[in-house]
């Protein structure tokens, strides 16, 4: 973790991801953290504004409430090179007991959701799961299904949360 402004780290977005995963694993044993990548059409002349996000997050929120799922998220928009594609990051935690893989109907929901917000017809690449080497790992049991499973009582609780903090940060 990088806390130095300089190197793209700010304390304020720092301390929202501590305190959104510590009180995440204060509510539950299992916490499932995944990071995602929202994408603008490349090309499409359209400008990111912080609306687009929190607009996909207001209805990501109905659809994980209608299916009893309690969550948390942060998110933040990366203002990249004047030539590359401005784009948003999200850390989403999710009820481990309800939700232990991002993949299937909650990334083809996100990807809908998120297409619908940008006004396209479909959001096919457009929303991106962070890839984690560590997966392939046997001795890393704790990362897996697009993300990462903190177990508040496990031996291993602690490095899943680093693991989680600093690919977040």
């Amino acid at each position: 973790m990088l806390p130095e402004p300089e190197h793209g780290s700010y304390l304020p977005i720092l301390d929202a991801i501590h305190v959104r995963m510590q009180d995440m694993l204060d509510r539950h044993c299992r916490v499932f953290g995944l990071l995602l990548g929202l994408n603008l059409p490349w090309d499409s002349g359209r400008v990111p504004h912080n609306r687009h996000v929190q607009a996909f997050f207001d209805a990501y929120s109905r659809y994980l409430k209608g299916r009893g799922i309690d969550y948390h998220y942060v998110w933040v928009r990366e203002q990249p090179a004047a030539d590359a594609q401005p784009h948003f990051h999200c850390l989403a935690l999710f009820d481990g007991n309800k939700t232990w893989s991002f993949y299937g109907q909650h990334l083809d929901t996100a990807s809908r959701l998120w297409a619908s917000v940008l006004g396209v017809e479909r959001g096919d690449g457009l929303v991106h799961l962070h890839t984690w080497h560590e997966a392939m790992d046997p001795n890393i049991p704790y990362v897996g299904n697009g993300g990462v499973m903190m177990v508040r009582n496990s031996p291993d609780c602690d490095q899943a949360y680093q693991l989680l903090s600093h690919r977040a940060s």
